[in-house]
């Protein structure tokens, strides 16, 4: 139905361009709806330059048309949600900023979005940008507590889980040689590059495409209730997901986590999908 960009590693403007950029490069025709990101109001400044390239893509830099007429991403999805009632699911891959300014702006879609997953946090505390804290909740925590903390239907798809699944030289062989778009191959021929140098690594994570299968092909993934929230000031723990597993827990289980994950059929999906793109 749409597509909606989020601030993170690049500001609202790039990201907003780089998907408008790629949209027009994979499919046209069949153009979905996009969204706008909007700046964060919480976000702590994350430099992933080091990893991602300046454009967050590995310095690809697409260029194309600039759309006048943006809806931004918090608008599209309350517009949508309004349209088909308890038939929309949202993935989010990145910070929360857009589901929270969505239920700011129509709280009333928290009980009519049928499934929210949010791909990010980590349940063993352990983080991918801090000690104990993963990037997407790190960088808004504010916007991440209040979607926790509200009545949406949602799961969470952990670091835990997405980095289980690694991607090594076969597999950016198999895409060297596919009919994917050019810019994805540079974009990750930069990954491996600076995984390589800037993490002693031979293999990549891609979080985000492996939530997004978790999420579009639940069998893949095996989910337990929890009560969650997230910290928001701790000076050593923002953005760290707090799980109340207490017999006597003062939390509420408020949404389903992913504990386990097929990662085989997980990275091998991923694969064919990019390689036919």
């Amino acid at each position: 139905m749409a597509i909606t960009a989020v601030e993170g590693c690049v500001d609202a403007d790039r990201v907003t361009a780089n998907l408008e950029n790629i949209v027009e490069i994979l499919d046209p025709p069949k153009r979905p709806r996009l969204g706008a990101a909007s700046s964060a109001d919480n976000a702590n400044a994350v430099d992933t330059r080091y990893l991602h390239g300046d454009d967050g893509l590995g310095n690809v830099n697409l260029e194309g048309s600039t759309h006048l007429n943006r809806v931004s991403s918090d608008k599209l999805i309350v517009d949508l949600v309004r349209q088909y009632p308890g038939e929309i699911s949202v993935v989010s891959l990145g910070p929360l900023t857009n589901i929270s300014n969505a239920l700011l702006r129509e709280p009333s879609i928290a009980t009519t979005i049928d499934r929210l997953y949010m791909v990010g946090g980590s349940l063993n505390g352990i983080g991918n940008i801090t000690p104990n804290a993963e990037f997407n909740m790190y960088f808004d925590p504010q916007s991440a507590r209040d979607v926790f903390n509200s009545v949406i239907a949602k799961t969470l798809i952990p670091l835990d889980v997405t980095s289980r699944v690694d991607f090594g030289l076969e597999f950016y062989n198999n895409v060297s040689k596919s009919s994917c778009p050019k810019f994805l191959k540079s974009s990750l021929q930069h990954l491996f590059q600076t995984y390589r140098q800037q993490l002693g690594r031979e293999s990549v994570l891609l979080n985000d495409a492996v939530g997004l299968v978790a999420a579009l092909t639940p069998n893949l993934l095996e989910t337990s209730d929890f009560a969650g929230d997230v910290e928001t000031d701790g000076e050593l723990t923002r953005g760290m997901t707090v799980f109340d597993r207490r017999s006597h827990r003062e939390f509420r289980e408020n949404m389903e986590v992913g504990t386990m994950l097929d990662g085989h059929a997980a990275r091998s999906l991923i694969e064919k999908l990019i390689c036919k793109s």
